[in-house]
């Protein structure tokens, strides 16, 4: 699974892209263990004749060498705690994520942030590529799952080389600044790059399959048995199980709505145009990547609103309520339909290959949302509380988003909202249930959209 999903909800240095056999790919029989070192020479081969596959099929050609390597499970685990939790999830901001998390019940009594993505992550990748290395990395226990699934997954690890060396990934998210990156923006681009590299990885199952060399009956036995290598990640708190989003979503974003058929049938074209256009201007909102036509169409583009003086209000913010803000992010629509449904959905493994179970009717209409993290006067975050500044499409778009969140989270510690016209403002803590605060920030928050004033009102 790639960095870039895992952390459209987790991260804000996508710089890593992992893979996994999650929703797109299929899983495979295991097979005997065998030589480390005869595996990775056999694991390297397939990867060079699966190279020439991959620029076949995306119509472009590598313009210098792809390192490629294997890795091991201890290896990766090392890995991932240098990129993550030394370089990305130092102790004070590991500490800020879980506060606003926790304070959402997103994170639920008990569980730790970094032992649940760490489980996810380490029983789920099969393999990386990293920006930052211009390197592919294979892991030496994927070769259990035999030489079908290794190939598709090397396809897709191998188109985000081949797109690396396109479009630039570390010019489209930013090397050290993606770490500033928003969840929703975090998300956007996510789903871009995955969606890219999923799209590829369909057309190349298709070839394969249509070659007559695979048994459906025997694959879907396989797929079947992977169920409980995936446990970790299906008993996860829902808020991980984002992780498999970008995949289908991002499918979905880049094939302008037509999904696994707009890649898979005869004559698809360019499997690279999507990427190609879009990194001109990238898409700003999970919204975006939900409804392709709302980037695609120019008649129905929809940018995300914005506070207007934001700086000011967060000012505003601290003197009112006497403590500091110490956090900003954006959780845009992937995390509104979140917190407007149930807290103990467990991913469903068949409908989420469909764009439209990421998202739900309290969750659709989202215009913008702006999440404020309150500390003490101190910035001790014994008791952390949000504040959580939401813009919606129309007043019964906000009103529905305000029906689910009551629904399903209404007793998530000390919950208050205040609303007008198309904004709601919603409070999660002692801090921040105040309803005079509430109502102080909705008078005073001012919106813009596309550089255009944005009203309150119908």
């Amino acid at each position: 699974m790639g960095r870039w999903e895992a952390y459209a909800t987790m991260s804000k240095a996508q710089k890593v892209l992992l893979s996994s056999f999650l929703g797109a790919a299929l899983a495979a029989q295991t097979t005997q263990p065998a030589d480390p070192a005869q595996q990775a020479r056999a694991m390297l081969a397939l990867a060079d004749e699966v190279q020439k596959q991959v620029e076949e099929i995306r119509g472009w050609r590598f313009a210098k060498p792809v390192r490629k390597d294997v890795r091991t499970e201890a290896q990766l685990r090392e890995y991932l705690e240098q990129k993550l939790f030394t370089k990305e999830y130092p102790p004070e901001r590991l500490a800020k994520l879980e506060a606003w998390l926790r304070a959402l019940a997103l994170l639920p009594p008990g569980a730790e942030f970094r032992k649940t993505l760490l489980d996810v992550l380490l029983n789920q990748v099969g393999g990386f590529y990293d920006p930052d290395e211009g390197a592919f990395y294979m892991m030496v226990e994927a070769a259990r799952y035999g030489e079908f699934v290794n190939r598709m997954l090397i396809a897709h690890e191998l188109c985000h080389a081949l797109d690396d060396q396109h479009v630039d990934l570390r010019r489209l998210i930013g090397s050290e600044q993606s770490i500033h990156l928003s969840e929703d923006q975090s998300f956007a681009l996510g789903g871009l790059v995955e969606g890219s590299a999923t799209a590829l990885m369909f057309a190349w199952t298709a070839r394969h399959m249509a070659t007559g060399k695979v048994d459906a009956k025997e694959m879907a036995a396989m797929q079947r048995s992977e169920l409980e290598r995936m446990k970790p990640f299906l008993e996860a708190p829902p808020y991980f199980t984002l992780l498999a989003a970008n995949y289908m979503v991002g499918l979905h974003f880049v094939t302008r709505g037509k999904g696994a058929l707009g890649v898979m049938a005869p004559n698809s074209g360019e499997s690279g145009q999507a990427i190609r256009e879009a990194v001109k201007s990238p898409p700003r909102s999970s919204e975006q990547i939900l409804h392709p036509d709302k980037y695609w169409n120019p008649e129905e583009r929809d940018e995300p609103v914005l506070l207007e003086a934001e700086d000011d209000l967060a000012r505003q913010i601290e003197a009112w309520s006497k403590g500091r803000v110490v956090h900003r992010n954006t959780l845009g629509e992937l995390l509104c339909a979140l917190m407007a449904g149930p807290k103990q959905r467990r991913l469903n493994v068949v409908a989420m290959n469909q764009a439209s179970y990421w998202t739900n009717r309290h969750a659709r209409g989202w215009g913008g949302d702006r999440l404020f993290l309150l500390a003490d006067a101190e910035g001790g975050l014994a008791e952390p509380a949000v504040l959580w500044v939401t813009a919606w499409d129309r007043v019964e778009d906000c009103e529905e988003f305000l029906e689910g969140v009551r629904k399903h989270r209404g007793e998530a510690p000390g919950f208050a909202a205040a609303a007008e016209g198309r904004v709601a403002v919603l409070g999660f803590g002692t801090r921040a249930r105040d309803e005079a605060l509430l109502t102080r920030v909705l008078a005073a928050a001012r919106f813009v959209q596309d550089g255009k004033p944005w009203a309150k009102g119908p």
